[in-house]
C-alpha cells in the first residue's frame, strides 16, 4: 500500500510505523537514516506530510456525549475521504466505510476502515436534517463505486468520483431545507440516474451498469450495481418510488443499448444482416459480396419464385434480376424463406422489400431499416429490456399485491404498468427509433404486463405508430 499525500508518497512500511506511533513525534523519529537524509535535501515536507496523514489517520476516539454535534463527523468525513483520494489505486480500495441507519430510533452510526483497520467508529447520532447522514452515505455508495470501476477497469476512477462527489454535494444542498427531499428514495434515485449517465459517459460499454427492481423480504427494492458487485439498495415504498425506479431501470438498459449500437460501424451492421437473410456461410459470404452491386437494385428487379421445399431440400426463395450488360442472361439470387421471429429480413417481409423497393442496390435496401423499429438487432435489444419489465408485472402480480402492499389486485398491476409504459417510457430513444415503435412494431400487449406475446410470429411491415410519444421529465 501507498499513499500519495501533499506530493509525496508514503509506502506501506511508512504507514505502518504511523500506526505503531503513539504520538506525531514517534512516528517522525521511527524514520530511516536515508529517509532523514532525503528529507533534509527536500526540506522537510516529507516529515510535514508524515505528520499531516498521522494526523488524519490518529483520530481520538470520539466521545459518545459529543455526537450530537455533527459538524464534527463531517470534518472527519472529509479527512478521510481526502486521504483516500490521494490514495492510488488499487490501495485505495482498501478504504471502507460502513453506515448503519435505525429507523426506528431514528439514530445512525458508522465506522471507517483502512486496510481491514477501524480507525473511527461512532454511534447513536442523531438523523437531524439528515444532511449529514446522506453525506456518509454518498461517500460510502462512492467508496464502493470507485472499487467496483477499478475491478472491472483496472484503471484508476478517482477523477469520476470527484466529479461526482460534487455533483452529489450539490443535489444534497437543493434538496435539504424543511420541505426537501433529502434523504428521501426519490432523492436517491436521482442520484443512482446521475451515477449510471457518468459512468455510461465515462466508460461506455467497457462498464456493465444496472439498476435491478426485484421483491425480497422486506419488500420492493431497487438495486444499483457494477456488473454482478452491488452498489446501493433503496426501499420502495410507494408507487412513485417504484414508477421512478423502473423509468431508471428501462432507460439505462436502452442507454446502454443505444450506446452499443452507435459505436458499431454502420457498414458491418449492414454485412451482419446478411446472416439473417441468406442460410450458409458460403452462401452469406456470396451474397457480401453483391451488397453494392447495382445489378440487384429495384430497377432491376423481375420477380420472385418460391421452389418446392420437398423437391430443393430447403426453405428458400428467389430474386430474380435483369442484367443491363447482358440482356436475356436474368440474375438469380437465393434468400432464406424462414419466418422471422423478431423482425429478421428474410421470407416474406425481404419478399416485399424486393418486390416494392426502392433501393439501388441489396446495401441500400438494409440500409433503410438499419437503426429503425424494423432492425431485427434492434427488436432483439429491446426485447431485453421488455423481458425484465415483464418478470417485474409478474413479479407484482405475484407476490407484491394484496393486503398492505402497494397493489390490491392483478388488474391494478396491469394498468401500472400500461401508463408507465405509455406515459413514461414510450418517448425512451434508441438508434433512430423509440421504444413505444418498437413495442407497436412487435405487437407486444400491453408492453408488458405478463400477458403472453406475439412477437413469436413477426414477418410482416408493421402499422404506424399510434401512441403518443411523451417527453420524459
Amino acid at each position: 500500500m501507498a499513499i500519495s499525500f501533499n506530493g509525496q508518497t508514503l509506502n506501506q512500511s511508512r504507514i505502518d510505523a504511523i500506526m505503531q506511533s503513539n504520538t506525531a513525534e514517534e512516528a517522525q523519529q521511527r524514520m530511516g537514516l536515508f529517509d532523514k537524509i532525503k528529507d533534509w535535501f527536500r526540506g522537510g515536507v516529507e516529515k510535514a506530510a508524515i505528520k499531516e496523514a498521522f494526523d488524519l489517520l490518529k483520530q481520538p476516539n470520539i466521545d459518545l456525549g459529543d455526537s450530537a454535534n455533527l459538524a464534527k463527523q463531517e470534518s472527519l468525513l472529509q479527512h478521510f475521504t481526502l486521504l483516500r483520494g490521494a490514495t492510488q489505486a488499487p490501495f485505495s480500495d482498501r478504504y471502507a466505510l460502513q453506515v448503519d441507519v435505525d429507523e426506528s430510533a431514528q439514530t445512525w452510526s458508522y465506522s471507517m476502515r483502512i486496510d481491514e483497520k477501524t480507525i473511527i467508529q461512532c454511534q447513536d447520532l442523531p438523523v437531524g436534517n439528515g444532511y449529514t447522514l446522506e453525506a456518509f452515505r454518498d461517500a460510502q455508495m462512492l467508496m464502493q463505486l470507485g472499487a467496483a470501476l477499478h475491478g472491472q477497469t483496472q484503471t484508476d476512477p478517482q477523477s469520476l468520483l470527484d466529479r461526482l462527489q460534487e455533483q452529489l454535494t450539490e443535489m444534497n444542498a437543493m434538496h435539504s431545507g424543511p420541505q426537501g427531499a433529502i434523504g428521501q428514495n426519490s432523492a436517491r434515485l436521482e442520484k443512482l440516474a446521475t451515477i449510471g449517465n457518468a459512468i455510461l459517459k465515462e466508460y461506455g460499454t467497457s462498464v456493465t451498469c444496472n439498476l435491478d427492481v426485484s421483491h425480497a423480504q422486506a419488500g420492493l427494492q431497487a438495486s444499483f450495481g457494477i456488473g454482478s458487485q452491488n452498489i446501493s439498495t433503496i426501499p420502495l415504498t410507494n408507487r412513485e418510488d417504484l414508477t421512478d425506479a423502473l423509468i431508471l431501470n428501462q432507460s439505462m438498459i436502452l442507454r446502454g443499448l443505444d450506446l452499443t449500437l452507435s459505436e458499431k460501424d454502420p457498414h458491418q451492421a449492414i454485412r451482419d444482416a446478411v446472416q439473417d437473410m441468406v442460410d450458409g456461410p458460403e452462401l452469406q459470404e456470396a451474397m457480401r459480396n453483391r451488397l453494392d452491386d447495382p445489378i440487384f437494385s429495384h430497377a432491376n428487379f423481375v420477380g420472385i419464385t418460391i421452389p418446392d421445399p420437398e423437391t430443393s431440400g430447403k426453405n428458400i426463395f428467389h430474386a430474380t434480376f435483369r442484367d443491363p450488360a447482358h440482356p436475356g442472361q436474368d440474375r438469380i439470387l437465393e434468400f432464406s424463406n424462414r419466418p422471422g421471429s423478431n423482425g429478421e429480413l428474410r421470407g416474406a417481409r425481404l419478399q416485399d422489400m424486393l418486390s416494392n423497393g426502392p433501393y439501388g442496390s441489396l446495401a441500400g435496401l438494409i440500409s433503410q431499416v438499419h437503426g429503425t423499429a424494423e432492425d431485427a438487432q434492434i427488436i432483439y435489444a429491446t426485447n431485453g429490456a421488455r423481458q425484465m419489465l415483464s418478470a417485474t408485472a409478474m413479479n407484482l402480480k405475484g407476490e407484491a399485491t394484496g393486503d398492505g402492499a402497494l397493489f390490491k389486485d392483478e388488474a391494478e398491476v396491469d394498468d401500472f404498468i400500461r401508463n408507465l409504459n405509455t406515459q413514461h417510457l414510450g418517448s425512451l430513444p434508441i438508434a433512430k427509433t423509440h421504444y413505444a415503435e418498437v413495442a407497436a412494431r412487435c405487437e407486444w400487449p400491453l408492453w408488458e404486463t405478463g400477458g403472453e406475446s406475439t412477437v413469436s410470429t413477426i414477418d410482416t411491415l408493421s402499422s404506424p405508430l399510434s401512441v403518443p410519444l411523451d417527453k420524459m421529465a
